[in-house]
């Protein structure tokens, strides 16, 4: 393993919780129980909506090209009829959505729409991400933060019951506390720090380009690392004989590399971390079964065009991905069928790919996979998409304990 003297030691690891703190403290931010900034908007949907007085709100900021946030108005859209005496739902958009009115057409929604061209009410709300929503009292005191998603019939019973919301949203402890437990590797063109941190969440951000390669990783295991170095390919990951108190263990990672080969580099990264852990990953290939996934009817996968983000596929927030694995269906909103062939081979480990070269994005809403007969015969039937078995020998990231 290569050595630095504790001088370096002591100046990156102190340059790297820097970054750290600034994350978890430097952004200003509403908390539970603050009083709620006052809910400003230029117009509405309903015309001439007035905000009521003395009555609980849920705000949901949103916009039209996220497909989350979709998601999340579809969950409340089916709680509104038997609580909207209750409470007050709220849809708050920005000015970077598009053709909101035929989107709140679309699909029948029954929200009270407001319309911040001007960005003031997400800015004193800090609303730097989306879906974000906020659960306010009759007296204007924030009770709840978190996603639209995670908007449930037990939340709100839990809320008008208490006046409050025990599961609050999840946050970056203010107080970290970090141990230092890999080298630093200098080299010409890259840089690693590895650290041990206890955080509440996990956060990954990521850069990709053709000769660039950056990564920050906080507090991800290190199975779910592996996992994202792989292109998110869990079906095409293959832990053999490794500890799980290893690969689940929680690390954060900045590693920042340039001039290389970005796959190369990806599996250069793993396995500097398994020189820490005791694992080393290489690249075999198997024989294996495929399902290719063509387009038969074009005309019938068109009328699905997402109503989020539309013939584009270039605002990778927008998509949304969900297995309702009680109902026996899935929902997809904003992917191509690209992205559609990545998830189901992720959610039901069968291995898939697309000849379709189309980067348009559908919703695909309600798909029915009880089985994979059903899953195919609904896609070919409502989406003009056909699988077709083939066998191949495939690549697979095989990672094992170093002997």
């Amino acid at each position: 393993m290569l050595k630095k003297s504790s001088y370096m030691n002591k100046v990156l690891l102190t340059v790297f919780l820097t970054v750290i703190n600034q994350f978890a403290n430097g952004q200003q931010r509403l908390e539970i129980g603050m009083t709620a900034p006052q809910i400003k908007f230029i117009s509405s949907f309903p015309a001439k909506y007035e905000i009521p007085k003395d009555k609980p709100i849920l705000i949901d900021f949103w916009a039209t090209w996220c497909g989350p946030c979709i998601a999340g108005l579809l969950e409340t859209n089916d709680l509104i009829d038997e609580y909207s005496d209750k409470i007050e739902f709220i849809a708050m958009t920005d000015p970077t959505s598009r053709k909101v009115d035929q989107f709140v057409h679309s699909k029948n929604f029954k929200h009270n729409f407001l319309f911040d061209s001007t960005g003031q009410t997400f800015d004193e709300y800090y609303v730097k991400s989306i879906p974000t929503a906020f659960i306010i009292d009759k007296h204007g005191i924030i009770q709840w933060i978190g996603h639209g998603c995670n908007i449930s019939r037990s939340l709100l019973d839990e809320f008008l019951r208490h006046n409050t919301v025990t599961n609050k949203k999840n946050e970056v402890q203010n107080s970290l506390s970090h141990q230092a437990t890999s080298d630093y590797l200098p080299c010409h063109n890259f840089k690693l720090i590895i650290t041990e941190n206890e955080m509440h969440d996990s956060y990954i951000s990521s850069e990709f380009r053709s000769d660039t390669f950056k990564i920050n990783s906080f507090y991800e295991s290190i199975k779910t690392t592996i996992y994202n170095l792989n292109n998110g390919q869990r079906n095409r990951t293959i832990f053999r004989n490794c500890e799980d108190s290893i690969i689940n263990k929680k690390i954060s990672i900045t590693y920042e590399a340039t001039n290389v080969n970005v796959e190369k580099e990806k599996l250069k990264l793993i396995n500097f971390i398994g020189i820490q852990y005791g694992f080393k990953a290489e690249i075999e290939y198997i024989d294996t079964t495929l399902w290719v996934l063509s387009v038969i009817n074009n005309n019938l996968l068109q009328k699905n065009l997402s109503i989020s983000i539309g013939k584009t596929e270039e605002l990778s927030g927008g998509k949304y991905f969900s297995h309702d694995k009680e109902g026996n269906s899935i929902k997809l909103i904003g992917v191509s069928v690209k992205l559609l062939c990545e998830f189901l081979e992720n959610e039901f480990r069968f291995y898939c790919k697309t000849s379709s070269e189309d980067n348009a994005c559908y919703d695909f809403f309600n798909v029915d996979c009880s089985d994979q007969s059903k899953l195919f015969e609904a896609l070919e039937k409502d989406y003009g998409i056909k699988a077709t078995r083939e066998d191949v020998n495939l690549p697979f990231l095989i990672v094992s304990p170093i002997r």
